[in-house]
């Protein structure tokens, strides 16, 4: 039956009491004498209003009764659908026979069991605990306390148990005593305590667990062990306590119970002192009172390698630095790593920029020969895991545009397990080395060149001597006028192939200067206009004739010359004009140009060119260095290196756009210049007997011709070693040679260096004469040292000769 009719029936019965009490009680205090069923089925005015009074009255008590239960009921129902939705197991349970009285949902759920068995149970047949505990006892101590909280084991209906934490207290209710019971599932807090566990307790940190004020509440044994503590030792310990740095570690906690976490370093002391380096990540709880927790790792050997590995790193760093070669190291994508300073400049890239990048884009070569992008070694060492050599003609594109020629080469970098962690290229520039070898194979052909020059002007000394000498001959016993004009002719055209023979000589000869005394004002007209020669630049030259004389090589100085003017004519493609000019100056002991104080000739270059940048002056005397796009860079070098073998000096100053002056200062001579006469067609003639030592046999035919023309008597020889014989043979006979005419070389055997000692030896007042087509030769220039007495240069005349013997002979 419903609750709301259970409730209009209650009411309607007690309006019915109501009305048979006041039917009784009217009938006995008000009507005695009317029978008691008159007063009940009264049915008068006033009967009829009590009636209707009394059930309208009880009608309206049961409906308010009927809301006020109603109201409750669904407050049950709403609290018992709020029991049911807890994640809790909740009990009520008789305190007096452990019967439960009522469980929810979760508590069946939880049981694996029906509503029906478990109103059989009780509640220490689920409970693990409270099968082996006095029931009477449990209910005393429950009774004790405000409420209990303990962990147990529930059995479900298959006998499996699982683990629960438990909310119990005692109550009251109409004189009965209750037990509420929460129960709560912790199977996964278990899980995850013992998870926790193994964790602390297999990790290789050391784990911690503080209050708020540092104090141990949980340590691991990796924690004893780092410090050499026993754990009951900890228990009684600070955290702080063990950091040697106390007061920082401190603020660092009270940071982190304001951040949630922090990872910091620090030093921690064992128990026998021992400092320890240790990596400490500490977190917050904000529980009630709070809590830390974190993990200490030992990280002092950790250290101790990074300190090497960064040691090892610096000592490959300074290598990289030292090395001559270019270095550029890659990741297994081929994207740059490391550069080196050589690779830096060489690429035009600095590392923080190139990190990163592709290694293609850094290196950007070059095949020389096709003109395209060369192939990347650094994809083929990658993709093949075999060293590459790269293309003899591979030409490096820099980032400022400026091209390189390269000699590289890429190979893998392999791991301890033989894997290919990435690459290595090395490369060097090439450049220079390049230029030399083509510098050196030009200097090895003029070398060549120079050889057969040589040779080529020492036998047409020779010829032209014998040419020159029958031609002076002649001249003088001819008497027919048109005859002597054409043998003058002749001897001019002989004197011209002398000076072709003698430039050859001078292209022929090496670097030590063979110097003469000269006025430089005739050197430097003839070498600047032989310069200008075809082209647009007008040459002008201020030479004074009160310039003091130098001491220097002419051809020499010529080359310096021309190449100076012939830099500034490169200046002007469009034409202009360049001035050379000379003076006289006189530096001090503390002169700029670190010259011995002195006399000295200044020649001074200056041309209206496009000048000099600043960056380029101090590198404007280097071998090899040039702005020009077709020059060797050797014009300048050779000019510096002449004039320094000379004992002077050269400077350039020039201005962007203006022009350029070279200044060129050459120790003045200390001797008083003094022109050489020319020779006369008078001859001198003389007396006495001649030894001469030619290998030629023309060269001594002619020189018999014109010796016995000369009034001597002559003797030819043919070599060194028949020339010392036949002088001793004659000295030793006490008719010695009065005067010996040595050539300077004889092919495959003694010539006149040699002999000349010799016959000191056997003379050493002999009275000897150097004669060679080598005019170039140091002896020619300094006889006196090689004990000469003097000397006639191939080609000559009869004049020479007739005037070289009476220098010697008187």
């Amino acid at each position: 039956m419903k609750t709301g009719l259970k409730i209009v029936l209650l009411a309607l019965m007690t309006g019915i009491l109501f009305w048979f009490f006041g039917s009784v009680l009217d009938h006995l205090l008000f009507y005695p004498s009317q029978s008691l069923w008159v007063r009940l089925l009264n049915i008068g005015p006033r009967g009829y209003l009590q009636i209707f009074l009394v059930i309208f009255l009880f009608l309206i008590y049961g409906l308010c009764i009927f809301k006020e239960v109603s109201d409750q009921a669904k407050m049950l129902k709403l609290f018992t659908d709020l029991i049911n939705q807890s994640n809790d197991a909740i009990f009520i349970i008789d305190a007096s026979t452990g019967e439960f009285k009522y469980f929810n949902d979760k508590a069946l759920i939880g049981l694996k069991i029906d509503k029906k068995e478990l109103a059989k149970k009780k509640f220490n047949e689920i409970d693990r605990v409270l099968q082996h505990a006095s029931w009477n006892t449990f209910i005393q101590e429950i009774r004790q306390k405000p409420y209990m909280l303990y962990e147990s084991h529930y059995i479900r209906k298959d006998g499996s148990a699982f683990p629960v934490e438990v909310n119990i207290k005692s109550a009251f209710h109409g004189g009965t005593e209750y037990l509420l019971a929460v129960c709560r599932d912790i199977t996964e807090r278990k899980r995850a305590e013992e998870r926790y566990q193994t964790i602390i307790r297999t990790t290789k940190d050391g784990f911690f667990l503080t209050d708020s004020l540092g104090n141990f509440l949980d340590i691991n044994e990796a924690y004893c062990r780092m410090t050499h503590y026993r754990h009951d030792e900890l228990m009684q310990m600070n955290v702080f306590d063990l950091f040697e740095a106390r007061e920082e570690i401190q603020q660092r906690f009270y940071r982190i119970a304001v951040l949630g976490s922090d990872i910091f370093e620090g030093r921690l002391r064992s128990k026998e002192g021992q400092s320890l380096l240790v990596e400490a990540s500490v977190n917050y709880i904000p529980t009630a009172g709070g809590r830390y927790f974190g993990f200490l790792r030992d990280i002092t050997e950790r250290k101790q390698m990074e300190e090497a590995l960064s040691a090892e790193k610096e000592r490959l760093a300074v290598t990289l630095r030292s090395i001559s070669e270019g270095v550029i190291a890659t990741d297994t994508k081929g994207r740059v790593v490391l550069m080196n300073n050589v690779a830096e400049k060489l690429t035009g890239w600095e590392q923080e920029k190139a990190q990163g990048l592709p290694v293609s884009e850094v290196m950007h070569l070059i095949d020389q020969h096709a003109g395209i992008r060369g192939e990347n070694p650094v994809q083929q060492v990658l993709q093949t895991g075999q060293p590459v050599n790269l293309p003899i003609h591979t030409i490096l594109l820099a980032r400022d545009g400026t091209e390189r020629l390269l000699a590289a080469s890429a190979a893998p970098i392999i791991d301890w397990h033989q894997q290919i962690i990435g690459a290595v290229m090395v490369f060097q520039d090439k450049t220079l080395e390049r230029l030399t070898e083509r510098e050196m194979l030009k200097i090895e052909k003029l070398s060549s060149l120079g050889l057969m020059a040589g040779g080529i002007a020492h036998d047409l000394n020779n010829v032209l001597a014998v040419i020159l000498g029958n031609i002076s001959l002649a001249s003088l016993e001819v008497k027919d006028e048109l005859t002597r004009k054409s043998l003058a002719e002749a001897e001019k055209a002989g004197l011209r192939a002398r000076d072709l023979a003698k430039q050859l000589l001078v292209f022929a000869r090496g670097g030590t200067p063979v110097k003469e005394l000269v006025t430089i004002g005739e050197v430097i007209q003839d070498s600047a206009k032989l310069a200008c020669a075809g082209t647009p630049v007008r040459c002008e030259v201020s030479a004074p004739p009160d310039l003091w004389p130098v001491e220097v090589d002419p051809g020499q100085i010529s080359q310096v010359i021309q190449n100076l003017v012939i830099n500034a004519v490169q200046a002007m493609p469009q034409g202009g004009e360049v001035r050379l000019s000379c003076e006289n100056v006189i530096l001090s002991k503390d002169n700029p140009l670190t010259l011995r104080p002195g006399n000295y000739l200044k020649i001074a270059v200056q041309d209206q060119g496009v000048g000099i940048w600043p960056d380029h002056l101090p590198k404007i005397f280097d071998p090899y260095f040039t702005t020009k796009q077709k020059g060797s860079g050797l014009g300048l070098a050779t000019a510096y290196a002449i004039i320094k073998n000379h004992e002077g000096h050269i400077t350039v100053d020039s201005t962007v756009g203006k022009g350029t002056t070279f200044f060129i200062y050459l120790p003045a001579a200390k001797k008083e210049y003094r022109p050489k006469p020319e020779l006369t067609a008078e001859v001198r003639k003389g007396r006495g007997k001649i030894l001469v030592m030619d290998d030629e046999e023309q060269i001594r035919t002619t020189m018999r011709l014109i010796l016995e023309y000369l009034g001597y008597e002559a003797e030819l020889v043919e070599d060194g070693g028949k020339a010392l014989a036949r002088y001793s043979a004659a000295k030793d006979a006490g008719q010695p040679f009065d005067a010996v005419i040595v050539d300077l070389t004889v092919p495959g055997s003694m010539g006149g260096r040699e002999l000349i000692q010799r016959l000191r030896q056997v003379d050493p007042e002999v009275k000897a004469l150097v004669f060679s087509g080598y005019a170039d030769d140091p002896i020619m220039s300094h006889f006196e040292e090689f004990g000469f007495r003097g000397f006639i240069r191939k080609p000559y005349s009869i004049q020479d000769v007739s005037e070289a013997l009476h220098k010697v002979l008187h």
